[in-house]
């Protein structure tokens, strides 16, 4: 069960809003706190699974949204400083227990009044800049949560 909200918010339930992120070119979703939660008339009331999970608040204001605090996504990869069959080899040998990773700064942005302003420590071309919040692509193009 999922709907939009407007061209740029997609709801996946009550409590998860989802928007397009240009700069990794996928959603992104905030899981909003208990007092952001939209209600949507027509859906059951939903149980909180996960109660220890990061949330956000929402200022309610679909056209021009704020989310708060900022958003910070990582990205984790296998340590390139082996290749990856060595890494492989030397787990199934024992020498290791696991193959270790590395965690990096994917995305780092806040939302506020319907723009993302991405922070400096973001890896991508969006690096410092303030940008619309985009429109959502097709649901020909892209699949949505919960649909």
């Amino acid at each position: 069960m999922g709907r939009r909200l407007t061209s740029k918010l997609y709801l996946s339930n009550q409590r998860v809003i989802w928007h397009w992120c240009p700069a990794c070119t996928c959603l992104h979703q905030y899981r909003l706190d208990s007092a952001s939660e939209i209600k949507q008339p027509d859906w059951p009331e939903m149980e909180d699974k996960h109660p220890g999970a990061p949330q956000w608040s929402f200022n309610g204001n679909l056209e021009l949204p704020t989310l708060m605090p900022s958003m910070l996504i990582y990205a984790e990869h296998p340590d390139s400083s082996r290749p990856w069959e060595e890494w492989v080899a030397m787990k199934q040998r024992g020498e290791i227990d696991r193959i270790p990773y590395v965690r990096e700064t994917r995305c780092h942005y806040h939302l506020i009044n319907g723009n993302i302003v991405f922070c400096e420590d973001c890896p991508h071309e969006y690096r410092g800049m303030t940008v619309p919040l985009p429109d959502l692509p097709s649901h020909d193009t892209y699949g949505y949560p919960g649909e």
